[in-house]
């Protein structure tokens, strides 16, 4: 069956975008916690300016609200690409599987074919083996 390893290539194929696709995913879940350590950063030394003096304390409730909306939007984001890498995940563990199944079919077909090859040559030893047997009685 010609079929099965031009199967396996496309399956290969595709788990092997699936993983690219997980890996961008990944990537974009760890600029978001970047992101979000940076804005606590940010926050950190914003209270450190607003305990240094009276104008800065005045600023920083402004700043406060902006930067939890901030924090907020981050989070939402952060939640969002944990669904979609925990949804490619489910993909790639199926794709896998699939490309298993075919490999052990592949297997499986070339142990069928290799006993069938084995029959094939011991059929013609005994053939040969038969006529040798026959000739040999024959002539004496």
């Amino acid at each position: 069956m010609k079929a099965l390893p031009t199967l396996i290539r496309i399956a290969k194929r595709d788990l092997d975008a699936l993983r690219q696709a997980l890996g961008a995913i990944e990537g974009k879940r760890a600029e978001i916690s970047d992101r979000l350590s940076a804005l606590e950063e940010e926050v950190a030394s914003e209270q450190r300016i607003a305990m240094q003096n009276y104008d800065g304390a005045r600023a920083y409730g402004g700043f406060a609200a902006a930067a939890l909306t901030r924090k907020r939007a981050i989070l939402v984001e952060a939640a969002i690409q944990d669904k979609e890498a925990s949804a490619m995940r489910a993909l790639v563990a199926e794709a896998h599987v699939e490309l298993k199944k075919l490999e052990r079919l592949m297997e499986m077909q070339n142990e069928r074919e290799a006993k069938e090859e084995l029959r094939r040559e011991n059929a013609e030893l005994d053939e040969m083996a038969t006529i040798r047997a026959a000739r040999a009685g024959g002539g004496a």
